[in-house]
């Protein structure tokens, strides 16, 4: 059993490096906590985060940035749920309200292009975008 752990953690490995050539680009893994966006993404999964250009994003898309408003400004993964004037505004998904706030490029990280899910007893890879 622990060979097959191994093997299937070797492959994962091989196909973040593969998409990471593909692109000619830099994918970052980010771990994920909370409950915000379950259950798309749940407290313990890894996070394929690829910085595309903050222009490129649209209502959808799932990105990382930092909370621009509290003082420690934390990590967080929120979809884009509005696009206009060079800024967009977010929202977890398990939320009921938009977040308070409209996020500029200062405060973007990436787009999140995949979920490896490690929270669960299922491995597994999604493509998110």
């Amino acid at each position: 059993m622990r060979a097959l752990w191994l093997c299937l953690i070797l492959l994962l490995l091989f196909s973040v490096r593969s998409y990471k050539m593909a692109l000619d680009e830099k994918v970052d893994l980010l771990g994920f906590e909370g409950h915000s966006m379950s259950p798309s993404l749940r407290a313990g999964d890894t996070l394929l985060c690829l910085k595309v250009p903050f222009e490129n994003l649209k209502v959808g898309d799932i990105v990382a940035h930092y909370h621009p408003s509290r003082s420690d400004h934390p990590l967080v993964a929120h979809r884009v749920i509005e696009v206009s004037g060079g800024k967009i505004r977010t929202k977890g998904d398990n939320n009921q309200d938009p977040d308070d706030y409209y996020l500029d490029n200062y405060w973007y990280v990436g787009k999140i292009i995949g979920v490896l899910f490690t929270s669960s007893k299922t491995w597994g890879l999604e493509n998110c975008g």
